[in-house]
């Protein structure tokens, strides 16, 4: 039973993993950019 909700619910588990990702990502990069770094130098990081 497990594997069956596993295998129904990976999608949108995923999607959900993708989001909170790219929130985090995003909110380090307004971060960085509040601490004066240029986008060209938060690239390299």
């Amino acid at each position: 039973m497990y594997e069956a909700l596993m295998e129904i619910m990976e999608p949108r588990i995923k999607q959900r993993e993708d989001a909170i990702m790219k929130k985090g990502i995003q909110g380090t990069v307004d971060t960085l950019r509040d601490f004066g770094h240029k986008d060209a130098e938060i690239k390299t990081v």
